[in-house]
């Protein structure tokens, strides 16, 4: 019984939506497409636009890394934020701005993308508990929500 109890309580690192292809842990999302890192990167932009994200920046690590004379595989990060959200978070926990902007990374590898993203969920985590207001802490749970669809839908190719 005490067995059975404790096994119940043993949680696994990371657990694949069957649905969605999505890895989940308490730290990131993660999804792996077979298509180009151009593409995935093209969807992702649009897809984050049209939930009212801005793009920050788009580093070509890659390139970035071959003016140092390093050679890599693929490798790029997109960069984003939602203003009007981040000010919900910050304006009771600055500490939320050591997070910002959120960003996408991307890595191609034989034709497959993988994209992962820290969850908004464990910044909550990470941040003061004290001074996490409520409206904070629904905006973030909503931003995990958003970050999730996002992942979802480019496994499934729904756009």
């Amino acid at each position: 019984m005490l067995l059975v109890l404790c096994s119940a309580l043993i949680v696994p690192a990371a657990v694949a939506d069957d649905d969605s292809q999505i890895v989940t842990t308490r730290i990131k999302y993660q999804v792996q497409v077979k298509d180009s890192l151009e593409s995935v990167k093209q969807t992702l932009i649009s897809s984050l636009e049209a939930r009212n994200y801005m793009i920050i920046n788009v580093l070509n690590v890659q390139e970035a890394l071959q003016t140092r004379g390093i050679t890599t595989g693929k490798v790029q990060l997109i960069e984003f934020c939602n203003l009007v959200k981040a000010y919900d978070v910050t304006r009771t926990t600055h500490e939320f701005e050591l997070f910002a902007p959120c960003r996408f990374a991307l890595f191609e590898d034989n034709g497959t993308t993988t994209v992962m993203v820290l969850r908004p969920s464990f910044i909550e985590t990470a941040l003061p508990k004290e001074t996490l207001s409520k409206k904070g802490k629904a905006v973030l749970r909503a931003f995990d929500r958003d970050m999730r669809d996002i992942l979802t839908a480019l496994a499934r190719g729904d756009f």
